[in-house]
């Protein structure tokens, strides 16, 4: 959990030094995972910080049905830590808000968990480290 908290800080270290932000980005604490919430379209998502995943967001089909997104032809697989092969649509983001920061053209996918190993929700998705790279801001 210490290293989850000081990976934490570095991202807000970083978004605070990319770009000026104004006022403060609630933080909340769910089922030990970090949780924020990401703006898009309007609307307010949950997600928590995965600052292990590569991707950079995964969201519930909840959260999708909330918004709009374009749905990419090739699809997301990957392992899973139980070694089950998973996959899930892509799909890109036209702009996505964290406080007063705009992340452009954002690529993800839809959340994906093996029947017999379901995953800790906090929140409806997940941000990635990948987010946080200049090509997005």
């Amino acid at each position: 959990m210490q290293c989850i908290a000081r990976g934490l800080w570095l991202v807000l270290l970083a978004l605070a030094s990319s770009r000026a932000l104004a006022g403060i980005i609630p933080l909340e604490i769910v089922n030990n995972f970090p949780v924020i919430g990401v703006v898009i379209e309007g609307e307010t998502i949950p997600v928590a910080f995965d600052l292990g995943g590569d991707e950079a967001i995964e969201l519930t089909a909840e959260a999708l049905a909330k918004i709009e997104v374009r749905y990419l032809q090739e699809r997301h697989t990957w392992l899973d830590a139980k070694g089950h092969k998973l996959e899930a649509r892509k799909f890109v983001i036209p702009q996505l808000r964290i406080g007063n920061v705009v992340f452009r053209n954002v690529e993800g996918h839809e959340d994906a968990e093996a029947a017999d190993w379901p995953k800790i929700r906090a929140g409806l998705g997940r941000l990635g480290r990948s987010l946080f790279v200049p090509a997005h801001t």
